[in-house]
């Protein structure tokens, strides 16, 4: 698997060459170079894509803290079955949201037997087993853990998508084809069990990484259709005179296109929502059901760090404008890719981006190009906060400020680039607004988020300028713009990212009602 490691590794970093960018740059407290103008042209006529407005989603896993990659053991205690809920920080972190989409699930998902009464055997963890696929063999899920799973989320105020165990009752075959139907008997206790204690449930997901040539093991396209219509039923039994019934999401795994066009056309009735899995570095409608980058729990001081927002943020942008409905980054906590630190519980770089991507971006994707560098990635939406826009700004430069002015005309023939000298590199002035100032029409909000001391792989960020930290409770700080007038462009610094929230452009696509 190392050479796997490296070559994923290789990926991504001539990902990041290609863009203009080196690491090693990042090393400087500051930068000199270039300044390059140019514009942001947004087209207002229509959006061109429709989130939902719980875009961002987490995950949360199975795995135990025996699960090691490449001799790094980096799960700790974040597994469903060992977090500790009563930590003041996750509690904070997911109630910040208002609400938090949370996907349940993962590789053992397919592994993992619900407790119900009778049973004869110890319901206990997932034990180590070389001899298995994943390492380790089938575990249980105590009711007395998923009652205090459902009373966590629900005081957290999260949005609850489970991954349901989608292999119960089949053989697999010596090719990993799974062989047999669906054994729904067990799941379906386990929705009975939920609906009867009145837990909310979002969605019910079946099976993770099965589609497809699978992960280890594959189900055909149309018996896993078939499964789904099955779980379709259960839920519409259990569910009967609930005005809101949970979505049926399915399946949960990497893209295939032969595969996804057969189980979609044999599935139109009994499907709400299509989920793939991405790790791209390495009549349904379509969600992200996890990405975390790199595969095999992320790799540290990169899927933790500041640098992995570039990626993060672009992916989410570049989903959305393809009309992806939510998006679920792997983990919320867990590995290297958490958005919080797996062992003391507070958030890396990602999580402040994507709690700034759900405050300031709203559902309605609008159409945004840029002129002046390739180096600078630009996504707009129509406001969360104000029928005006939210703007998101990426530069993977090294030593190039960008000066963006934002337009929903056209841009110049001459495209609008100008070069300026080193002496003439603009300087920030993160003034901050007054907490209970409004922007007017003069007026826009900013927010720069910038790695500390310049350095890409640090796990901490600033907004503005100031070091985003806990506070002595262990509550997520406020996250102020600073404001600026509408007559100066927007400075975007070498290898930062800017949110900005501009009432004052109201555009046809963002009329509300």
């Amino acid at each position: 698997m190392s050479f796997v490691f490296k070559l994923l590794f290789l990926c991504f970093w001539l990902y990041w060459m290609s863009q203009g960018s080196v690491f090693v740059t990042s090393q400087r407290r500051g930068w000199s170079g270039n300044v390059i103008s140019g514009t942001v042209v947004i087209n207002g006529t229509a959006s061109i894509g429709k989130t939902d407005d719980n875009f961002i989603c987490a995950t949360l896993d199975w795995w135990p803290p025996e699960k090691c990659d490449y001799g790094t053991c980096s799960w700790g205690r974040a597994s469903l079955l060992n977090l500790d809920l009563a930590n003041p920080i996750l509690l904070n972190a997911i109630k910040a949201f208002s609400p938090l989409k949370i996907r349940m699930g993962g590789t053992l998902q397919d592994n993992v037997i619900y407790e119900t009464k009778g049973d004869k055997n110890p319901c206990v963890p997932f034990p180590k087993n070389s001899s298995e696929i994943f390492g380790f063999s089938k575990g249980c899920l105590p009711m007395s853990r998923w009652d205090e799973l459902n009373i966590f989320f629900k005081k957290a105020g999260a949005m609850v998508v489970f991954g349901l165990n989608a292999l119960s009752g089949r053989t697999i075959g010596p090719d990993g084809s799974a062989i047999g139907a669906w054994n729904s008997s067990n799941a379906e206790l386990l929705i009975r069990y939920t609906v009867n204690k009145g837990y909310t449930i979002y969605g019910w997901e079946l099976g993770n990484e099965l589609c497809g040539s699978g992960v280890g093991v594959r189900v055909s396209a149309d018996q896993y259709a078939s499964d789904v219509s099955s779980l379709q039923n259960i839920v519409q039994n259990i569910y009967k005179g609930f005005e809101v019934k949970p979505l049926v999401i399915a399946p949960g795994g990497f893209f295939d296109a032969n595969w996804f066009t057969e189980f979609v056309k044999e599935t139109p009735k009994s499907l709400q929502v299509v989920t793939q899995h991405i790790y791209n570095l390495g009549a349904a409608v379509a969600w992200v059901g996890e990405a975390g980058g790199a595969y095999n729990s992320g790799q540290n001081l990169v899927s933790n760090s500041f640098v992995y927002s570039f990626w993060y943020l672009d992916q989410l942008g570049m989903a959305s404008s393809y009309d992806t409905k939510t998006y679920c980054r792997q983990t919320l906590i867990g590995g290297n890719y958490g958005l919080l630190d797996t062992a003391t519980f507070v958030p890396h770089p990602d999580y402040y981006s994507a709690l700034l991507w759900h405050r300031l971006m709203g559902s309605n994707v609008l159409s945004t190009s840029f002129s002046g560098t390739r180096n600078l990635r630009a996504y707009a939406h129509c406001s969360k906060q104000s029928q005006g826009i939210a703007l998101l700004l990426i530069n993977l430069s090294a030593n190039t400020t960008v000066q963006v002015r934002v337009s929903t005309e056209s841009p110049a023939s001459n495209g609008d680039v100008r070069l300026q000298q080193e002496d003439q590199t603009p300087r920030i002035n993160f003034a901050t607004m007054p907490r209970n100032s409004k922007s007017n029409g003069n007026t826009r909000e900013e927010y720069h988020l910038t790695a500390k001391d310049g350095n890409l792989h640090s796990k901490i960020v600033l907004l503005n300028g100031k070091v985003l930290s806990l506070n002595s409770s262990g509550g997520i700080p406020s996250m102020d713009p600073v404001n600026r007038s509408m007559l100066a462009p927007i400075t975007v610094a070498p290898f930062s990212v800017v949110f900005s929230h501009i009432p004052s452009i109201r555009i046809p696509a963002c009329k509300q009602g």
